[in-house]
C-alpha cells in the first residue's frame, strides 16, 4: 500500500517555500556565503579585495587569461561589505518574486545564472585596467531585463503596474551606477548593463523556445541547476580549498610581510631540497598570497615547467602576459629546475609594497 509524501518540515517550509523558492535559496546563499567569509576574515563590515579574490570574485585576467571561468558564477554569491548585501538582498527580495512568478523557478534560475554571467563577461573584456568585481547586481539588474522583455507589447493592467515598477528600479540602480563613484562607491558599471542586456536576450529566447521546442523545458532545468551549484556552492568550496591559506593579509606592512613569510618557509624550503612533487601545494599557498604580484606566476611557472606539466606553466605564462610582463619561453624540466636557486633569491629579497 502507497504511502502519501510527508509533508516537508517547518524549517524547510520556511526557508524554502513553494512560492518563489529560488529567491529564498538566493537570499539564504547570499548571507550564508558572507557569513562563512565573515569568519574566515574575522570581519563583519567589509572585506579586503585580497579575501574576495581569494573567494572567487571575477577579476579579467584571473578569469580569461587564467582561465578560471569558475569565476564569473562565484562573484555574484560574494559581497564586499555588509551595506553591498543589505541593498542587493533588498533588491532581490522585491524583484525576485515578481519575475519568478512570471517566468516559473526554473527559468527564473535560468535568466538569473545567465545574467550573472553575461555582467562577469562584459567586466572582465571590458575594464581596462581590469577591477575585481563580486555581487549579484548583474544578476538582479538581469531580472529587470527580463521582466521587460516579457511585458513587451503588453498594454493592459497588470503589466503595465509591473512595468513601471520595474522601470523605478532601473531608474535607482542607474543614479546608483552613474554617481556612485563621486560617493566613494565602487560600481562596476560594466557588469550592470551585461546582466541587464543578457537578461533581456535569455528571457526572450527561453520564451521564444516554448513555443516552438516544447522539450527544451528538459535542458533548462538541468542546466539551471548546474549553475545554480556552481554559483552559490562555489565560494564556499573556495573556503575548503584553500584552508591552509590566509585570508588576511594585515593592515600594515609589517602584518602582510609576516603573512608573505609564514607562506614562503615551506614553498623554499621544498624547492630548496629538490622535492618538486612536494612543492605545488606550499607554493600554490605562496602563489595566492601573493595575488595580484606577477612573480608569483613566475614561480608557479616554474614549479609547473619543473613538474613537465606543460599546460598548467602555459596558463601562468598567458596571465604573465595579462599583466604587462613577457613570460620566458617553455623550458624543459631540467632547465626549470636549473632557474629554481635563481628565482628563491630573487623571492628571498624581494619587497612587495
Amino acid at each position: 500500500m502507497a504511502r502519501a509524501p510527508h509533508p516537508p518540515s517547518r524549517l524547510v517550509a520556511l526557508l524554502l517555500p513553494e512560492k518563489n523558492p529560488v529567491t529564498s535559496l538566493l537570499l539564504i546563499a547570499m548571507v550564508g556565503v558572507y557569513g562563512l567569509l565573515a569568519l574566515r576574515t574575522g570581519t563583519w563590515m567589509s572585506f579586503d579585495v585580497f579575501a574576495l579574490l581569494l573567494s572567487g570574485a571575477n577579476f579579467g585576467p584571473s578569469t580569461l587569461a587564467g582561465m578560471e571561468f569558475y569565476r564569473l558564477l562565484t562573484y555574484g554569491a560574494l559581497h564586499g561589505g555588509l551595506l553591498h548585501l543589505l541593498f542587493n538582498g533588498y533588491a532581490l527580495s522585491v524583484l525576485g518574486p515578481m519575475i519568478e512568478e512570471r517566468l516559473g523557478s526554473t527559468r527564473f534560475a535560468l535568466v538569473f545564472v545567465a545574467a550573472i554571467i553575461g555582467g562577469g563577461l562584459a567586466s572582465a573584456l571590458l575594464h581596462s585596467p581590469p577591477v575585481p568585481s563580486v555581487g549579484a547586481s548583474g544578476g538582479i539588474l538581469g531580472l529587470v531585463g527580463a521582466g521587460l522583455a516579457l511585458l513587451h507589447g503588453r498594454q493592459d493592467a497588470p503589466a503595465q503596474a509591473l512595468r513601471t515598477s520595474l522601470l523605478q528600479w532601473l531608474f535607482i540602480m542607474a543614479i546608483f551606477s552613474l554617481f556612485g563613484a563621486t560617493a566613494g562607491l565602487r560600481i562596476d558599471n560594466w557588469c550592470h548593463l551585461g546582466g541587464l542586456l543578457t537578461g533581456a536576450a535569455v528571457a526572450w529566447l527561453v520564451t521564444r523556445m516554448e513555443a516552438t521546442a516544447p522539450r527544451a523545458r528538459r535542458w533548462e532545468t538541468g542546466l539551471a541547476v548546474g549553475l545554480l551549484v556552481i554559483t552559490l556552492a562555489g565560494p564556499a568550496l573556495r573556503q575548503v580549498w584553500l584552508a591552509d591559506v590566509p585570508l588576511d593579509r594585515g593592515q600594515t606592512e609589517s602584518q602582510q610581510e609576516r603573512v608573505r613569510q609564514q607562506a614562503w618557509a615551506p614553498c623554499r624550503d621544498a624547492l630548496t631540497t629538490g622535492r618538486y612533487d612536494q612543492a605545488l601545494r606550499p607554493c600554490r599557498a605562496y602563489h595566492n598570497v601573493l595575488f595580484g604580484y606577477p612573480i608569483g606566476h613566475e614561480l608557479m611557472l616554474l614549479v609547473h615547467e619543473a613538474q613537465g606539466n606543460a599546460f598548467l606553466a602555459d596558463r601562468h605564462r598567458a596571465l604573465l602576459q595579462a599583466y604587462g610582463v613577457a613570460p620566458p619561453p617553455p623550458r624543459s624540466a631540467e632547465e626549470a629546475q636549473r632557474q629554481i636557486p635563481l628565482l628563491i633569491n630573487r623571492l628571498d629579497h624581494a619587497r612587495f609594497r
